[in-house]
């Protein structure tokens, strides 16, 4: 393995993946995960509120207006390159939107 110039990682695999060219990697360990978002006032924003790319997280009890997307959005955004997913997240008790 070996960085590139831009920070992208470059791997010498033992065998082939079957995975096409355009295909995303990453790793979950490196993404957050064991997250907490808790009584936060958030909002007049250009798009999301919160958004959340990692496991095992909890967004509770937070006050989220004036997005111009979503309040909360989960999971990865492909258009932007981005790979992984997100799991086990609990919303709960949301104050406003």
């Amino acid at each position: 393995m070996r960085t590139l110039k831009d920070g992208r990682l470059e791997l010498t695999l033992d065998r082939p993946s079957g995975a096409p060219a355009e295909s995303k990697a990453s790793n979950p360990r490196c993404n957050g995960a064991g997250f907490k978002i808790l009584n936060c006032t958030l909002g007049n924003t250009r798009s999301r509120g919160i958004l959340v790319k990692a496991d095992h997280g909890l967004i509770e009890g937070n006050t989220i207006s004036g997005c111009g997307m979503s309040a909360i959005s989960i999971g990865p955004e492909y258009s932007w390159g981005e790979a992984d997913y997100a799991r086990h997240v609990t919303v709960r008790r949301p104050m406003g939107y």
